[in-house]
């Protein structure tokens, strides 16, 4: 916990986003492919269409690396903006860069997540479908294996997994380290804050999937 806290958070920041895009090029290079597009589509599009749904997905695929920095930013910011609003009706004194460097170094949580994720598909089962492919290991979707959902129900599913609650612990245990005060307090004041940040995050998701269905 010393090491990960005395880190240096621009290195720090520039393994979270080779984790991220080393993840994404490997996913690009040896699993999207025809088969995988096809399997999706397969009662939608003809063959031709199914292969310029892959030409333009991997076109698309590595536009999408050079903005997987501005991601891992603004995911850091919107946790840390929620702990330090929380600070501030605490009339607590931390500075919000405080809560950004927490923030960002709970963010390996989510990178071993996605090293996980290739691990599964190395390893144990490879994806059949682009549904497959894009689910969170550990998720509530992937326990409950359900396909045949309706679209807004999918982004919520996704979003309880393991990986946030791992991520909730390490941010309450960077807390303690900092201020010195209770795990389980800290642990309250990141389900108080960082926990309503993301339920309304969900709302918001799950309000633009239903309105534009």
């Amino acid at each position: 916990m010393d090491t990960l806290n005395a880190a240096n958070r621009y290195f720090y920041f520039g393994m979270i986003c080779f984790v991220a895009m080393l993840y994404a090029l490997l996913i690009n290079i040896y699993y999207l492919n025809y088969d995988i597009i096809h399997q999706t589509y397969i009662t939608q599009l003809s063959d031709d269409n199914v292969a310029a749904v892959l030409e333009t997905s991997k076109r698309w695929a590595w536009i999408s690396l050079l903005f997987l920095p501005l991601v891992i930013i603004s995911r850091v910011l919107y946790t840390a903006v929620c702990l330090s609003i929380g600070g501030i009706l605490k009339s607590d004194e931390a500075a919000f860069m405080k809560y950004f460097n927490i923030s960002l170094k709970a963010e390996a949580v989510f990178a071993l997540m996605l090293l996980t994720k290739l691990f599964i598909f190395g390893c144990i089962r490879m994806p059949a479908d682009l549904i497959e492919l894009n689910i969170i290991p550990f998720s509530l979707y992937d326990l409950l294996k359900q396909h045949h959902l309706e679209k807004w129900q999918l982004y919520p599913l996704q979003t309880i997994n393991i990986w946030e609650v791992f991520y909730a612990l390490l941010l309450a245990k960077l807390l303690s380290y900092n201020n010195s005060k209770p795990f389980l307090s800290n642990l309250l004041f990141v389900c108080c804050t960082y926990g309503v940040g993301l339920l309304i995050w969900l709302l918001i998701i799950v309000f633009f999937t239903v309105s534009i269905q």
